[in-house]
């Protein structure tokens, strides 16, 4: 492994030079403890459809991190505070944090799981959020890395794009023309852990319209940082960027997968995070689809459908079409973001890429309650609904398939146009 020192690292581990405690390695206890502080039982009221940190209280929990941030900007968003949506991101995909579009609070159930965690524990567990589940979907935006494969590039970023010495970000961090620098919020977050050090660049004066927000210039890795790598490079017995490219995570890797590489140095690192990221629920799903307002006039006709949990995408779909009495000859997704933030997207069994409706029910869904499903039908006609989830009542042995429980309006000829010529 390049610019390693395998005989300097392991004799560092060896004499416990190495120890987690609120104190450090880097802030990233104290900061993440912080944020669920502000955000308090209570929860804070939020505009945003993603569910987002209200922007007006953005100044003040920057000013209670450890490390505040210099912001110039004349309004100044979540995705322009590195340093708290970094810590946001983990929450979220932890489900320490949810959300819906008017408020965002803290899960009380996985902060049982969290609070019943030594400092080592924590740490190793906001580290796996990081790694494996930290999305730029949670913040609205796409993952830059390559592939979407987070694991990788984190770790490729974090063993050959940064060094030991100081590195500028504008020189080249790319391995190949496909390798991207992290996003800003992630190197924030790789600070944070004490993983890398970062010198920020000089703000620049507000302006009028846009603008840019903080910024870094240069990045090195710290001795900490490169015992983190080495550790598990070691142990999941990667020696080059080429093994990188290819290494692919289990389908099954979650809170603690890397316990047994981090177990002989670290061995109060005993109880893995526990709370349930799948976002699994039961019940009886309670849906009202409307026709997109955006493509169609408000107002128009509605269903209430009444859904079981173990219902598939697919069901849910040919449900609707049935009550707005469509036929079912076209191609059609989902999309919606689920209760940890992350977009997800299911296609029509024919369709050429999946993952498909037939193969995720709406137990698996991860859907949040009052969330919101796209769902497009017929990409010539281009038919688009909208469905919120109102609420999931008791479960009901007698209800086994879909059924729309109350309608309003005629529903709309599907073929207007052929309808017109006569046929």
């Amino acid at each position: 492994m390049r610019g390693f020192a395998k005989a300097s690292i392991e004799r560092r581990l060896r004499l416990g030079q190495h120890v987690i405690t609120i104190a450090g390695p880097g802030t990233i206890l104290t900061d993440i403890e912080t944020v669920i502080d502000f955000i308090g039982s209570g929860g804070l009221p939020t505009q945003s459809d993603l569910g987002n940190l209200p922007s007006d209280l953005l100044p003040e929990l920057n000013r209670r991190l450890t490390q505040p941030i210099q912001v110039v900007l004349n309004r100044p968003l979540l995705r322009d505070y590195p340093n708290i949506s970094g810590l946001y991101v983990l929450l979220r995909v932890m489900n320490l944090a949810q959300a819906d579009p008017k408020r965002v609070w803290i899960n009380q159930s996985a902060l049982s799981s969290w609070s019943a965690l030594n400092d080592t524990e924590k740490y190793f567990a906001l580290l796996e959020a990081w790694l494996i589940h930290a999305s730029a979907e949670v913040l609205g935006r796409k993952n830059r890395s390559r592939y979407d494969r987070q694991f990788a590039c984190n770790l490729e970023f974090l063993t050959y794009g940064a060094s030991s010495q100081w590195r500028s970000v504008d020189e080249s961090f790319r391995l190949d023309e496909m390798q991207r620098t992290p996003d800003t919020w992630n190197i924030q977050l790789q600070a944070r852990f004490g993983l890398v050090e970062v010198q920020p660049r000089a703000a620049e004066p507000p302006r009028r319209f846009g603008g840019r927000g903080w910024m870094i210039e240069k990045v090195r890795r710290t001795s900490w940082g490169e015992t983190v790598a080495w550790i598990i490079m070691n142990s999941l017995a990667i020696e080059s960027p080429t093994d990188l490219v290819m290494f692919e995570l289990p389908e099954d890797a979650g809170f603690g997968f890397l316990q047994t590489a981090f177990e002989a140095w670290f061995p109060q690192w005993q109880k893995v995070y526990g709370a349930d990221v799948r976002c699994s629920r039961r019940g009886l799903y309670i849906f009202k689809v409307n026709l997109d307002p955006r493509f169609f006039n408000s107002g128009g006709p509605w269903r209430r459908l009444a859904v079981p949990d173990r219902a598939t995408l697919h069901q849910v779909a040919d449900a609707i079409l049935r009550a707005y009495k469509f036929d079912d000859e076209h191609l059609y997704d989902f999309k919606f973001r689920d209760q940890l933030g992350k977009a997800r997207v299911y296609n029509h069994p024919g369709a050429r890429e999946g993952p498909f409706a037939t193969d995720i029910t709406l137990r698996e869904s991860g859907l949040p309650e009052k969330g919101l499903i796209n769902f497009v039908y017929d990409y010539g006609d281009d038919w688009r609904f909208v469905l919120r989830l109102e609420g999931i009542a008791a479960p009901d042995k007698r209800s086994r398939r879909p059924k729309v429980i109350e309608s309003e309006g005629r529903p709309p000829v599907q073929y207007p146009d052929l309808e017109a010529e006569g046929w």
